[in-house]
């Protein structure tokens, strides 16, 4: 009986585990935000009310000033780091809200990825599930190249397949997210 309950315990885990890497596939990060995809939240036809500043992400949803996303005529789904620094209150008025997410303002192609491939003076970026990351300052990626992988290129496969796995990119800086041509 126990035995049996154990091995059913094991297959629920490992569905779970085999839906959580289905369902994630290539999406971005749901934390992520890029200007295309903040765009879908303006508080408006029922959408909730997001804005970045400074790199971050906010849900002004609720805020009394942002009525149907709008606060002195600027629509929430936008960066607004310039507009709110030239406020009265200023960037100090954003301690009271806690972040949703990253702002990250580059949007590439795989094509337009590929220019950044550490050679020639290019930065070398490499995309992993959707988020692009910088590789440019990492001794392991000494012109672009590392263990035969150039940058400029979607490796979440060989990411995934390698031995130290996704871990080591939460020490490289994202710079990005990938989007479809």
């Amino acid at each position: 009986m126990i035995k049996k309950k154990k091995v059913l315990i094991l297959a629920v885990v490992l569905m779970v585990v085999m839906l959580v890497v289905v369902v994630s596939g290539n999406e971005v990060a749901p934390n992520v935000f890029s200007p295309s995809r903040l765009a879908g939240y303006t508080g408006l036809q029922g959408t909730p009310a997001y804005i970045a500043v400074s790199g971050k992400v906010y849900d002004v949803t609720e805020s009394p000033f942002f009525q149907d996303g709008l606060h002195f005529g600027y629509q929430a789904g936008q960066e607004l780091t310039k507009e709110t620094e030239a406020s009265p209150h200023g960037l100090a008025i954003m301690s009271r809200l806690e972040p949703i997410g990253v702002y990250v303002e580059l949007e590439l192609t795989k094509e337009e990825l590929a220019v950044f491939d550490g050679r020639s003076g290019q930065p070398g970026y490499i995309a992993v599930n959707g988020l692009i990351y910088d590789v440019s300052h990492s001794a392991r990626w000494r012109n672009g190249l590392h263990n035969s992988y150039r940058a400029g290129q979607d490796l979440t496969v060989a990411i995934e397949r390698s031995p130290h796995g996704t871990a080591t990119l939460s020490r490289m800086p994202l710079v990005g997210v990938l989007v479809q041509e």
